[in-house]
């Protein structure tokens, strides 16, 4: 079977219809490979919606489309249940997320995950269209870069947007499976990659297990600071000025694009067109995290930690529109998002020469006993980490001002402005109870507990469930 592509959604169906017709179109190879819709609103709340418009478009097209909503995942539930001698709570959390918790977009991946055990899948978030640019000069790109590898990130105002665009882009007309297909699955060796021995990425010599596309036209990232750590080589591309600077920051137009095929040790990623190689084990998505993508390749990184992430050279369009704006929590340094890394991180350090199921599940471990620390023990815990984190922030900072000699002058004013506000804030630091948890009132934190104890308990029951994924059907 050709490379399938996958969209999960929820509640979009207007972006989804877009995305939809813009496959119909054949761009990007579209036309040969089969499509499954994968859809987390029940019928009653937009899922009945998604449905007619399948239909719709699988008359309109000819398309055979597949769509996979609350009634197929409940039947996928049943079935993995049983072969899982009826067991299924862990399964739930994973496919469901947990009661009151926020919008769990990670299930909606883990369900593609489950479904495609085995398999290599391309995955497209519905905002994505299928219309792709690729870099007209490469190397120039290359070139300011001073040695960076993976993408490039740029946030520009509108006006230097249309501009850059027109001069540095092109369109790309290649075939987004084949790309896909061509990297996944292979070591760096055999792909053209010959490092220097010794180096740090001579130690990546496992397979592309997860690769990304590029994505241009929104943003992606969701930390309103991101900007001020963007390559320094690149900011004369962005912005000309303190009003091109200011627009940029607050109502950004964005371009995520690597130059060249990279292959990367740093696990920085985004999965809005993304493919995997799921042949061996993949971790779960962690449900009601934001930024699920980049806290999963984290993992992999840790499992297979001679796998490097594929950047592959071509950038889909992306639309969020209307362009939502940055909220508060946007700029919190203690979001549930990073307290779950940062403690990956720490639980990583003491797992050298496991099998990638053994990590996974230490890490499970881990986040267990976390859970479980009587509370000062936790909360001091918690604050360390938050506090290197701050530290970490600030050091960056630092550095990124001193190999630009704080030029522009009004970057380095708001990076120091940043780095300020990241001194004060530590002493008012409580990551007991982050953002995500305060509609809780004083239960946040017992929330977040169990919260966390949820996730070390999916983690290590993860194995057995991608070995009922991975087994035939009734086997």
């Amino acid at each position: 079977m050709n490379i399938p592509l996958v969209i999960p959604t929820y509640k979009r169906t207007r972006s989804l219809e877009s995305l939809l017709r813009s496959f119909a179109g054949g761009a990007g190879g579209a036309e040969a490979h089969p499509v499954a819709v994968f859809d987390d609103a029940p019928e009653n709340e937009g899922g009945a919606d998604t449905r007619a418009l399948v239909d719709r478009l699988n008359s309109e097209y000819g398309l055979d489309l597949e769509l996979r909503g609350y009634a197929e995942r409940e039947a996928f539930v049943r079935s993995l249940a049983d072969r899982m001698n009826g067991t299924d709570g862990m399964l739930r959390f994973a496919l469901y997320g947990g009661a009151g918790w926020i919008h769990a977009s990670g299930c909606n991946r883990n369900a593609v995950l489950l479904r495609f055990a085995g398999s290599k899948v391309v995955s497209a978030d519905d905002n994505i269209r299928f219309r792709f640019h690729s870099f007209q000069d490469p190397e120039y790109i290359t070139g300011l870069r001073e040695g960076m590898g993976g993408a490039a990130c740029f946030a520009f105002p509108d006006e230097r947007w249309r501009h850059f665009k027109k001069r540095r882009l092109k369109e790309w007309t290649g075939n987004i499976f084949h790309e896909f297909e061509h990297v996944l699955g292979k070591n760096p060796r055999e792909l053209g990659f010959y490092p220097e021995a010794g180096s740090d990425a001579a130690e990546l010599s496992g397979p592309v297990r997860i690769a990304a596309a590029g994505i241009c036209g929104e943003r992606w990232y969701l930390s309103r600071f991101a900007p001020l750590s963007f390559e320094y080589g690149l900011r004369s591309l962005m912005w000309k000025n303190r009003r091109e600077y200011a627009e940029a920051m607050e109502r950004p137009r964005a371009l995520l694009l690597a130059p060249e095929l990279s292959l990367e040790a740093y696990p920085f990623f985004t999965g809005s067109l993304m493919g995997y190689d799921s042949s061996s084990i993949l971790p779960p998505f962690l449900p009601h995290t934001q930024n699920e993508d980049g806290i999963w390749a984290y993992m992999i990184r840790c499992m297979y930690g001679n796998s490097p992430i594929g950047h592959l050279p071509f950038a889909a369009e992306y639309d969020t529109s209307p362009r939502s704006p940055f909220t508060e929590a946007d700029s919190s340094d203690t979001s549930l998002d990073q307290i779950i890394l940062w403690t990956v991180q720490d639980i990583r350090r003491n797992l050298e020469g496991k099998s990638p199921q053994d990590i996974l599940v230490s890490l499970g471990e881990g986040l267990g006993k976390l859970a479980s620390m009587p509370e000062a023990e936790w909360r001091d815990y918690l604050l360390d980490g938050c506090l290197v984190l701050c530290d970490l922030k600030i050091h960056q900072f630092g550095k990124n001002l001193k190999i630009s000699r704080e030029k522009p002058s009004f970057w380095a004013e708001d990076v120091w402005e940043r780095i300020g506000n990241i001194e004060k804030s530590k002493s008012s630091l409580r990551p007991w109870a982050p953002a995500e948890f305060q509609d809780f009132g004083e239960k946040g934190e017992a929330e977040f507990r169990h919260y966390l104890a949820r996730i070390g308990e999916l983690l290590r029951a993860w194995p057995e469930i991608w070995e009922a994924a991975c087994a035939p059907a009734g086997g």
